[in-house]
């Protein structure tokens, strides 16, 4: 399977397809950073803890967005079923945080083996 990665400072978004040039979409979210909620094809919504109510920096980001990727791709990336994940590229320096966020995306699935490519939207 990929992962594809629509990265922001609200919302942070993937989707999972069966191959890199499937159309066809096995599971997808939608997280809001801000609320701290998510929602996912398979298991509906969700709340994250620890997620900040207000505009969060990017410290504040570090621990929701870390922790959602482990619970939602630590498994499939243990049992080797993520063949690679690309990320949106973040243009210029018009959105830091973005930028940042897009890294530790990139630095969650290096740690895992999984090989990770950056694309303009």
């Amino acid at each position: 399977m990929w992962a594809g990665f629509d990265i922001g400072t609200r919302n942070l978004s993937w989707c999972l397809k069966t191959s890199r040039t499937s159309q066809e979409v096995e599971n997808w979210c939608l997280c809001d950073l801000i609320s701290g909620t998510y929602e996912t094809l398979k298991s509906g919504k969700k709340t994250c803890n620890n997620c900040p109510t207000k505009k969060p920096t990017i410290a504040e980001l570090c621990l929701p967005i870390v922790s959602h990727l482990h619970a939602e791709f630590a498994p499939l990336c243990g049992a080797k079923q993520i063949d690679g994940v690309i990320i949106e590229t973040q243009l210029g320096r018009a959105n830091t945080t973005a930028k940042v966020v897009s890294h530790m995306v990139q630095t969650f699935f290096t740690t895992q083996g999984v090989r990770c490519e950056f694309r303009r939207p």
